[in-house]
């Protein structure tokens, strides 16, 4: 029950955050190249989403809080008070880790090769995954992302350094 609260706390800084920032992006200077698309439209376009998603969150943390709730008195009046703990502490370590590994080896691999490899490791940390999926997925994601950061919306991606750059700029 506690770990719903802490998600219900959380989703709802992030409501409050994305609301916050939407009156940031409003203060951003206009620039005269562009009309229509000003530089506040992708910060919002994300606030938005993020707002939106976050609701969807706090709804099903708050019905899945009830049922916990339910399901206390009903086992308490059963005697059958063991509770059972369903945090992974070594997979969330584990995560943690390859996080911080990640944001490192953006710089150092490019963007595409360590994106896949994350990908990769994430999925054998996590576990569950058959394993065609754990290796078909991580690279039509990440050549998906790339082409939408490249193509779509026009962002350069990190490219790493040595070879790694020179397999980078084949594709971006």
């Amino acid at each position: 029950m506690a770990k719903r609260i802490v998600d219900v706390v959380f989703t709802v800084a992030v409501f409050v955050g994305s609301i916050y920032l939407w009156f940031v992006a409003d203060r951003f200077p206009k620039f005269l190249k562009y009309q229509n698309v000003d530089s506040d439209f992708w910060p919002k376009i994300i606030l938005v989403t993020m707002a939106i998603l976050s609701l969807f969150i706090l709804y099903e943390n708050i019905v899945a809080l009830r049922l916990q709730r339910r399901e206390a008195k009903s086992t308490a009046s059963r005697g059958d008070d063991q509770p059972v703990s369903l945090v992974q502490w070594k997979t969330i370590i584990w995560m943690g880790i390859l996080c911080i590994a990640y944001y490192w080896g953006l710089s150092l691999f490019g963007f595409i090769i360590a994106t896949m490899i994350f990908m990769w490791l994430a999925i054998t940390v996590i576990g569950g995954a058959r394993k065609w999926i754990a290796v078909v997925f991580p690279l039509i994601f990440t050549m998906g992302l790339a082409l939408v950061f490249v193509k779509v919306l026009e962002l350069s991606l990190p490219r790493g350094v040595w070879l790694f750059r020179d397999f980078s700029l084949l594709f971006y």
